[in-house]
């Protein structure tokens, strides 16, 4: 199916979203409406982040911690997986962390996680306290 994408004919414009009205035809005897929202994308990244907020839909659990305590850090496999090759490859090979919702990483402090993480969502990275700074290069290469 081939579809033709013809020139926008209108736009609505409003304090909850911009779009363009398009028209567009799959085939000569029809045409549809389309309606595009130019700032969709953000406004899916801002949902989801006050999703993780909330807790809301978070399907993996991370506990990490040097020694009796734990931190656990909550968050989305899709957005988590997004953010770098290393999470990715978690949760699609067939290891353990595949189908385990709570997953320990024993080598990493929590607040750079939660940095880490946070980034993920917010596409901001806070600077870590520069005496750990070697971990946040160590982070920062997680990311690539």
């Amino acid at each position: 199916m081939a579809f033709t994408l013809g020139a926008p004919i209108s736009s609505v414009d409003s304090d909850d979203y911009v779009s363009t009205i398009t028209t567009i035809s799959d085939r000569s005897d029809e045409q549809q409406q389309h309606f595009i929202i130019s700032d969709h994308a953000s406004r899916t990244v801002s949902k989801i982040s006050s999703y993780l907020r909330q807790g809301f839909l978070c399907d993996v659990v991370f506990i990490c911690g040097n020694g009796q305590i734990k931190q656990r850090i909550t968050a989305h496999r899709l957005v988590v997986a997004t953010l770098s090759d290393y999470f990715r490859a978690m949760f699609e090979s067939n290891m353990l962390e595949t189908k385990q919702r709570e997953i320990v990483i024993n080598d990493i402090d929590p607040d750079a996680l939660e940095k880490l993480i946070l980034y993920a969502y917010e596409g901001r990275f806070i600077s870590i306290k520069k005496k750990n700074f070697n971990l946040e290069i160590k982070i920062k290469s997680l990311i690539r």
